[in-house]
């Protein structure tokens, strides 16, 4: 019987492989369903660059359909920033729709 100390694989620096990055918002084609076993669904997130990626498994498919459902849902229509974040936020990643939201902040309008 061999020791569980034995059994770690060392790993040199030549042999190793970053994950690659995740898909960005523009990339994400959706989230979807799958029953994996006798009471096991799992939430699969697809996109154009990566195929499909396992993200969340649930034991119940209620579960896993509202998960995708939100997920769906805040892909198509996303949240709007706080204005706290907005400020915080680098200027030159800021969306047109951010930047007059921005503008708006500092003129003492709300959002």
């Amino acid at each position: 019987m061999q020791r569980a100390i034995d059994q770690i694989k060392i790993q040199t620096a030549r042999q190793y492989k970053p994950a690659p990055a995740p898909p960005t918002r523009k990339q994400i084609t959706g989230w979807t369903v799958e029953q994996v076993g006798p009471q096991m669904w799992v939430v699969f997130r697809n996109s154009s660059t990566q195929g499909k990626q396992a993200v969340m498994d649930f034991p119940d498919p209620s579960w896993a359909e509202s998960f995708a459902a939100g997920c769906n849902a805040e892909h198509k229509s996303p949240t709007k920033m706080s204005a706290q974040s907005l400020k915080r936020k680098d200027a030159r990643y800021l969306t047109d729709a951010e930047k007059a939201d921005l503008a708006a902040l500092e003129a003492g309008e709300g959002i």
